[in-house]
């Protein structure tokens, strides 16, 4: 993660109630009154929507590819003061580091090779490639039917997004496995969220291996393939094979911001540099900070007490850090790949800080 000081001011749901009920009696009766309002605000709510979105499909081809904003602007969901904003967190993935394709293709490979040497897969499957072209961002797995599912706002099935294996499931077929295209509380009890960009890996070999064992008339547990392939997946993350992967072809995998100010070492840009802060627990433990010592390529054994310059420091926690930095939540920023709440009063991710002496410079595709 990163830390950097502020010197100059920058100016599904899955919402639909089931009731079960034997008989007609009084006690079932005003449920299903509720549950029938509620399909009826839902069904106005969807009215709404799909004439808005069919209002934009008529706006002109020549009016559609207008500019609308700046793509390399930097832009929020909440309101917020910037010039109360005295520290700066940046997360590393897809924030401070963006990444090629070649990544996800790496992630699979390392994956597929786990689940067949370690979980005894078939070794067929290690004929499996990855398939850019295939998963999306924002999908649920359902771990009880086997599908991949995309819902749009209400929780609803997308009509071309259910997937068995590799074959996109018809709306015939998808009512005869959820009897409807809403997903229901129940239901999405067994949907698991892939949401980031390493999940497109996740996802891909997921289907692949659905949609072999479907090939091979081969009978099994949808919910033990995702948690065989998650946890080859967090094997191959934790065990550092992907983080070797990329160092040992740095210009495969990462992609370089040219339009950047270059610097002799990229330490200058950030107050504080946190490698391995072991989220969440980061948030919660109290793990004592470790120095770096770059020379001799080791954890010093020396008390830290303070955050040097041009340093890097590892491990911690964040009560900790609070102490060293004298930093307070309502002053500090955190800007990542995807947020996922708040601990205290900031966000805090595997920590680079940035320095911000002559403003933010954006990276395309966000900070």
């Amino acid at each position: 993660m990163a830390f950097i000081r502020k010197l100059l001011p920058l100016g599904s749901q899955f919402h639909k109630r089931s009731f079960s009920s034997s008989s007609l009696s009084s006690s079932s009766v005003f449920p299903k009154l509720l549950e029938k309002e509620e399909d009826d605000e839902i069904t106005k709510i969807q009215k709404k929507f799909d004439a808005a979105k069919l209002s934009f499909h008529n706006i002109p081809e020549a009016l559609k590819k207008m500019r609308k904003m700046n793509p390399e602007g930097i832009y929020v969901n909440k309101n917020l003061r910037l010039d109360n904003i005295q520290v700066y967190g940046f997360d590393y993935d897809y924030t401070l580091a963006h990444y090629s394709s070649n990544l996800q293709t790496l992630i699979y490979d390392l994956a597929k090779e786990h689940i067949v040497n370690e979980l005894k897969y078939p070794e067929s499957c290690l004929e499996f490639k990855y398939d850019p072209t295939f998963p999306i961002g924002g999908l649920y797995y359902d771990k009880i039917k086997g599908c991949l599912l995309k819902l749009d706002f209400f929780g609803s099935i997308e009509p071309d997004g259910c997937f068995f294996g590799r074959r996109k499931l018809s709306r015939m077929e998808i009512a005869e496995i959820y009897g409807t295209r809403h997903i229901g509380r129940d239901q999405a009890r067994g949907l698991v969220g892939l949401m980031d960009f390493f999940c497109f890996s996740e996802a891909c070999l997921i289907a692949d291996i659905v949609q072999h064992f479907v090939d091979a008339k081969l009978q099994f547990d949808a919910s033990y393939i995702y948690q065989d392939v998650n946890r080859a997946i967090q094997h191959v993350h934790l065990s550092g094979l992907v983080h070797r992967g990329i160092l040992s072809d740095p210009q495969r995998y990462l992609v370089k911001n040219d339009s950047m100010d270059s610097r002799d070492s990229w330490r200058d840009l950030f107050d504080v540099v946190i490698a391995q802060a072991n989220k969440p627990q980061f948030y919660t433990s109290e793990h004592p900070f470790r120095f770096y010592d770059a020379e001799k390529d080791r954890l010093a054994f020396s008390k830290v007490d303070e955050f040097l310059p041009n340093q890097i420091y590892y491990h911690g926690c964040l009560k900790s850090f609070l102490q060293i930095t004298k930093w307070h939540g309502p002053e500090v920023d955190q800007n990542h790949e995807q947020c996922g709440g708040a601990v205290g009063d900031f966000f805090v991710e595997n920590l680079v800080v940035k320095r911000v002496d002559h403003g933010l410079l954006e990276h395309p595709g966000g900070v």
